[in-house]
């Protein structure tokens, strides 16, 4: 470190920062997915009240 001149990011940092950013992206698609997910299973449990509020019998899907 020289005396006057601002610390420049080194090689390292520069890879690691990538990295973080690289995670960060990763993690945002990971917790979009998850909210998918949760949606998806709230209209399964909708569609499951649904068919047990009219009594149909499954049992003729799984023939």
């Amino acid at each position: 470190m020289t005396a006057g001149k601002p610390d420049e990011p080194g090689p390292s940092d520069q890879s690691s920062q990538a990295s973080r950013l690289r995670l960060g992206v990763e993690l945002e698609q990971i917790a979009e997915q998850l909210r998918t997910l949760g949606r998806a299973q709230e209209r399964l449990h909708d569609l499951y009240e649904a068919v047990l509020a009219r009594d149909v019998d499954l049992s003729v899907c799984y023939s």
